[in-house]
């Protein structure tokens, strides 16, 4: 998932350092809140919560990190919302 944010698709101009910076915030929190426990990334119960909170069109921090990124905050949201319906969808067919 955190591929999402780090795709080439809208690199049409070379980025600048805080662009970079800002990119790889996103892209972190975008991989928080689509991890399980099982992942590399040993998170609680409440910042895995708290990351998907974090990615929310109505949060403010989020749409601001997604601009200063170079981002379209509602494509990022959208993309990760269907990441998780598939990673969902996948977990319930393996049970």
């Amino acid at each position: 998932m955190a591929d999402l944010a780090n795709s080439n698709i809208f690199l049409e101009h070379k980025l600048t350092p805080e662009q970079k910076l800002w990119k790889a915030v996103l892209s972190q929190g975008v991989y928080e809140a689509c991890s399980k426990k099982a992942q590399a990334l040993p998170l609680t119960f409440g910042e895995m919560r708290s990351a998907l909170e974090w990615v929310d069109l109505g949060n403010r921090d989020f749409v601001q990190v997604c601009v200063y990124a170079g981002y379209d905050p509602g494509y990022i949201n959208y993309k990760m919302r269907k990441a998780i319906e598939k990673q969902e969808r996948k977990e319930n067919n393996d049970k």
